[in-house]
């Protein structure tokens, strides 16, 4: 797989309702987490809730403007399971979604499919 883009600046709403704006400083943070707390960061299918199975791991991180004018975060992924990738490039997980402590570290991305 290639880059992909994981996470934008701007306004988000999370799962229960709240709504925050996201900064390049909470980018650069979460990047630097990732390189220093927390190198593997698995892909899962939906947001995990137990120990499920990971279907790859995290292999970089990296900031770039887009096209809206914000920034973006962006991975790259290893070991990826050949069936899931297949299933990502049939268009079945249309969208993604981090899952983030509040120290900003990436527990997980999860790839969602029909929600």
């Amino acid at each position: 797989m290639q880059w992909c883009e994981i996470f934008k600046t701007g306004k988000h709403t999370d799962s229960k309702g709240n709504t925050r704006e996201w900064t390049l400083a909470d980018l650069q943070t979460m990047k630097q987490n990732y390189e220093n707390k927390n190198p593997d960061v698995p892909v899962c299918c939906g947001h995990v809730k137990t120990n499920s199975p990971a279907y790859g791991w995290f292999d970089g991180l990296k900031i770039e403007t887009n096209k809206q004018g914000g920034f973006s975060l962006f991975s790259k992924f290893k070991n990826v399971q050949e069936d899931f990738k297949q299933t990502v490039n049939k268009g079945l997980y249309k969208t993604r979604s981090i899952s983030i402590a509040p120290d900003l570290t990436i527990r997980h991305l999860a790839f969602l499919g029909a929600q």
